[in-house]
């Protein structure tokens, strides 16, 4: 509902009634729905966007903290074997120096020390293999948390 005014010029021209009044209109309007379904539409397909992006920050979230976790697996699974690897090297060594010496009392088992000093180069190589993906797996840790040192 709504009032409407008009202002009327005086014409020259002619002689009419009322000429030149200005026009006070009352007006009513009424709208139809006839878009109706395509504004729902339009509205629902935003709702869906919006859902759809949560669902997509979700997933990016989730993809990060399964990353996460699996490089920090890795780097827990590298620490230990760098300890394992560490303490088979103690062992080895152990081994040797008394195989060193019974070697060098009996002069028998040259062969036994030169296994023992493999097996002690073989264990050392794996060390340094581990602690190589052990840092690897950390700064995989640092990428994802983003750290800097």
């Amino acid at each position: 509902m709504g009032l409407d005014y008009v202002l009327v010029d005086e014409r020259s021209d002619m002689a009419l009634a009322d000429n030149g009044k200005d026009v006070l209109m009352p007006m009513v309007s009424v709208t139809i729905p006839l878009f109706r379904k395509k504004y729902r539409a339009a509205r629902q397909e935003a709702q869906f966007v919006q859902q759809g992006a949560t669902l997509q920050k979700e997933e990016v979230a989730n993809e990060l903290t399964g990353a996460y976790h699996r490089a920090w697996f890795q780097v827990q699974q590298q620490a230990d074997l760098v300890d394992l690897y560490e303490r088979q090297i103690e062992r080895s060594r152990q081994a040797l120096n008394l195989l060193l010496s019974d070697y060098g009392n009996s002069g028998k088992a040259f062969e036994e020390v030169l296994r023992i000093q493999q097996q002690l180069l073989s264990y050392e190589k794996r060390k340094v293999a581990a602690l190589s993906q052990y840092y690897i797996a950390l700064e995989e840790v640092n990428y994802i948390t983003a750290k800097t040192r």
